[in-house]
């Protein structure tokens, strides 16, 4: 079990069907999760817990907030098995991942993106790395992320 630097847009493309399609259990850190709408089939029938920037954090005609809101509501009507959405500020999101877990195989993808940054450098993990991985996806659900739309606290 390894973890691999993804070098095309073609391979990360590639990888990330894979993921979604074998899982059970998806758990997303993305800025807005809009991506998971480009093919809604592959969230079918999964668990899907989904941390989010918060679009309180945002003006409130900004392209961010509407987007977040969107893609909440567009989730809602996917049928999948349950569906959890946290929040984090937005900029304390920057570490993006995509860890899947099925009967027999846990793998992701992780990556850092600051400020909206178009320059990725996404990793493919499994073993140890996604073990770490899913370790911090959990410290993240449980201490630092928050359920309702923030406070001015959050935002600051």
């Amino acid at each position: 079990q390894y973890s691999k630097q993804i070098i095309t847009l073609k391979e990360l493309l590639e990888k990330t069907e894979k993921i979604l399609s074998d899982a059970q259990e998806l758990l997303i850190v993305a800025e807005t999760g809009e991506w998971l709408l480009q093919n809604e089939s592959l969230l079918k029938n999964k668990t899907l817990r989904l941390i989010i920037s918060d679009p309180q954090c945002d003006y409130e005609k900004s392209f961010h907030r509407t987007k977040v809101r969107e893609v909440e509501n567009k989730l809602k009507e996917v049928e999948l098995k349950h569906l959890e959405i946290k929040y984090l500020p937005f900029f304390e999101n920057s570490r993006h991942m995509t860890l899947s877990k099925s009967k027999d195989k846990e793998e992701g993808i992780f990556f850092v993106r600051e400020a909206k940054s178009l320059f990725i450098n996404p990793i493919y993990v499994q073993g140890k790395d996604y073990k770490k991985l899913y370790s911090f996806f959990q410290m993240l659900w449980k201490n630092r992320s928050y359920s309702m739309s923030c406070t001015t606290r959050h935002c600051t």
